[in-house]
């Protein structure tokens, strides 16, 4: 990333948590660029797409992470926790925490549009968050 450009939130772009851990990350990175991939029609964003490719190398590298981590905080005022501070379960939890906060938001705004019909179906919830059918039957409990 050049200092000549505007700062990007690889996060963000990814869905995840600042802290998450690379499978967390690498699961973000597939299901998205699966999404946004040209070949699907319905869902294809190539300037997403692009976005998912360049967020994902940009943080898949130990030492490029470390990096953009020290941008991120500069950027946000996100403080990140000592690598000992924070378990890997506390990671995913975090992320988890993440997609239960899309889903609710999703599960709002579809009522407030369709509030005589804001039933939203397994299908729909899942391609939105773009995971696995077993990431989402647990977020579906």
């Amino acid at each position: 990333m050049s200092e000549a450009r505007p700062f990007v939130d690889y996060y963000a772009i990814l869905r995840v948590h600042p802290e998450c851990d690379h499978r967390t990350l690498e699961i973000a990175y597939r299901n998205l660029a699966k999404i946004y991939h040209p070949d699907h029609p319905e869902t294809a964003d190539i300037d997403m797409f692009n976005a998912v490719i360049e967020a994902y190398r940009a943080l898949k590298d130990h030492g490029k992470r470390l990096a953009y981590d020290a941008l991120y905080s500069s950027n946000t005022g996100f403080a990140f926790s000592a690598d000992d501070d924070i378990l890997a379960e506390e990671r995913t939890a975090l992320s988890d925490a993440d997609v239960h906060a899309e889903v609710l938001l999703y599960l709002y705004k579809r009522r407030r549009e369709r509030a005589q019909e804001p039933g939203v179906g397994q299908y729909e919830l899942q391609r939105m968050l773009g995971c696995t059918t077993e990431a989402f039957d647990f977020h579906a409990w």
